[in-house]
């Protein structure tokens, strides 16, 4: 079964939200903002009964029958270098003694199979000037392959509506390989460790 928000995936949270506060005779608590370090299973027996939520300065959020989580990364190994910390799913799936939950998170967190690239993207305001749209629209290409280069292995030129126009540059992998330390400032590991990034391969 395959849930598809409309027109976003965040339409799904709203609809939980909302179904909630029906429920609650519109009653609820929304907090945003707080990050859960641990869910903590209460168990009955070798069942889980509830949930217990502690946030990252170790305080007590309350207990609950039910935790959605919206993505894949508080279960997957790499969490560990971003927040210096087990991953709060993996933990609890081990806590709770859940062979089925722990057997779920393990095939989540395979090693991916990938080619390593960098990426440089390119956008213009076309609100501002046109100019670079009508330079695109002579190009006769979206995507290009490109060969016999150290660098550059691929160009793709897209539209994002009437507004902006993109090109996307995607380096190959040898390049990604000699340059593999460089770490975007806006990325994942950037942000959650409060570095601005590097440019030093």
């Amino acid at each position: 079964l395959r849930y598809t928000g409309v027109p976003g995936m965040s339409s799904i949270a709203g609809g939980c939200l909302e179904l909630a506060r029906e429920a609650g005779g519109g009653e609820l608590d929304v907090h945003f903002g707080t990050r859960i370090k641990e869910m903590r299973p209460k168990l009955s027996g070798t069942s889980v009964c509830a949930w217990e939520l502690l946030d990252k300065d170790g305080n007590h959020l309350g207990e609950y029958d039910w935790v959605v989580v919206s993505g894949a990364t508080p279960a997957l190994a790499r969490w560990r270098a971003g927040f210096k910390e087990e991953p709060p799913v993996f933990a609890a799936a081990h806590a709770s003694g859940s062979e089925l939950l722990q057997g779920l998170i393990a095939r989540l967190d395979r090693p991916l199979d990938y080619g390593q690239t960098h990426v440089v993207m390119l956008a213009w305001d076309l609100k501002k000037d046109r100019t670079v749209a009508k330079c695109f629209e002579s190009l006769p290409f979206d995507v290009a392959q490109v060969t016999n280069d150290e660098a550059l292995a691929k160009v793709s030129v897209q539209s994002m509506g009437p507004d902006y126009a993109v090109v996307a540059l995607h380096s190959t992998g040898a390049f990604a390989q000699k340059h593999k330390k460089v770490m975007g400032s806006g990325s994942y590991v950037s942000v959650s460790n409060n570095v601005a990034g590097t440019v030093e391969g």
